[in-house]
């Protein structure tokens, strides 16, 4: 029954289980062997001086959905996927640019929405940068590469765009684009992807999580740890001495930093280039959204009555009206509520009234006393409207000139 199955069809169903079950799964039946990996490479990623890790172990498939095994090298020029398995809530996490930074975006591990009909935005890395590389050549471990990710969307500037950027590390400060100033708004986000020159900051090296002799350092460490206990078993003055090189080593070593990533939700659409989020009560269950460079979080209900687009957050005692009138219409949000559609797709003049309603619920969250009540709203925020004390609302006004949906 098993062997006369596609092979595409078994790694599809193999995306449903952890890298346990398919290796139990593949361990029993021998075709199922050659399709699926028993034993699936993991590797890590370094900067080249070995000083920066990312501390996670990743598994990684092809274009086409195989996880690699462990024996298999990757290969110039060639996409691939980078994912962890989320064991808390069954779903594959993949490495992913995310939030907007300076020129690009920052790296963080974004769950897959395993519902039925979900479309997922994938983005895959390639290693793109090598020494005396060509396409389809295999990549050592241990060698200094770069390594770019994209996405399949045509849309410019958004996460899951075709523009490719390089892994960076970086200690500076990175700045918003959206932040005028001269002192940098942010930096916190060291990983990120924000540049298409392979500089000393994107110059990376790929090893094998469980390789012995996975780094140079390591096996260096090994010598020097060898050294001194030889040091310490003989009398000898001259096996006492330690060789400049394995003291260096054994300290950097030491002081490797390690970078654990958070698992963030993915975002069903954003504002101002990401300064402002909006997350589905759906896939909230994917991640977490406590952002340390989020004002707040506020959670809002969202609806239509009679021509109007509705917020009501939860942190205010009243909620906005605001008159659906329309952009040019975007592509569907995937597997969302159309009202999502509606609220994006709203007039700028109009969506920023909502802006700044969430603007004031983030206030209330953070102090009561820095609440902005109804009957102020309208002259805080310099909207046109009214408020409406019996539907407790603020009703923007309606201009009857502009084309209406």
């Amino acid at each position: 029954m098993i062997d006369s199955c596609p092979s595409d069809i078994i790694n599809k169903f193999a995306e449903w289980l952890s890298p346990q079950e398919i290796s139990r799964f593949a361990s029993s039946e021998k075709s199922l062997r050659t399709i699926l990996p028993a034993h699936p490479l993991r590797i890590k990623i370094l900067t080249r001086d070995r000083k920066h890790i990312l501390n996670h172990s990743f598994l990684v498939s092809d274009e086409g959905g195989r996880t690699l095994r462990h024996e298999e090298h990757l290969k110039f020029g060639r996409k691939y996927r980078f994912w962890l398995y989320d064991e808390l809530r069954f779903n594959r996490v993949d490495l992913v640019r995310q939030i907007p930074i300076g020129d690009g975006f920052d790296i963080t591990l974004q769950p897959q929405q395993r519902k039925e009909g979900d479309f997922c935005l994938l983005q895959l890395w390639n290693i793109s940068h090598s020494e005396n590389a060509s396409d389809g050549d295999l990549i050592e471990w241990n060698t200094e590469i770069g390594l770019s990710v994209g996405g399949d969307q045509d849309e410019s500037r958004r996460a899951s765009s075709v523009e490719r950027k390089l892994l960076s590390f970086s200690q500076k400060a990175i700045k918003f684009d959206v932040d005028q100033s001269d002192k940098p708004s942010f930096t916190g986000a060291q990983w990120h992807a924000t540049t298409d020159t392979w500089g000393p900051n994107e110059k990376m090296c790929i090893v094998r999580s469980d390789d012995e002799t996975r780094t140079s350092t390591i096996k260096k460490a090994s010598e020097y740890l060898s050294k001194t206990l030889l040091r310490h078993s003989s009398k000898e003055k001259e096996e006492t001495a330690l060789s400049k090189d394995n003291e260096d080593t054994y300290d950097l070593l030491k002081t490797i930093t390690k970078t654990t990533l958070e698992f963030r939700a993915p975002r069903v659409l954003h504002d101002d280039r990401g300064l402002i989020g909006y997350y589905s009560q759906r896939s909230l269950k994917a991640g977490t959204i406590d952002f340390e460079r989020y004002h707040a979080t506020v959670k809002f209900e969202l609806w239509t009555d009679n021509g109007y687009m509705i917020l009501k957050s939860e942190s205010l005692d009243y909620a906005l009206a605001i008159p659906i009138i329309f952009n040019n219409k975007y592509d569907a949000i995937p597997n969302e509520p159309e009202v999502l559609d509606a609220y994006y797709n709203i007039k700028y003049f109009y969506a920023w009234a909502g802006k700044f309603y969430l603007a004031a619920s983030a206030d209330a969250k953070i102090d009561v006393f820095n609440s902005t009540p109804l009957e102020g709203f309208g002259e805080r925020s310099k909207v046109d409207g009214k408020p409406d004390e019996t539907k407790k609302r603020y009703i923007m006004n309606y201009n009857e000139r502009e084309e209406t949906a």
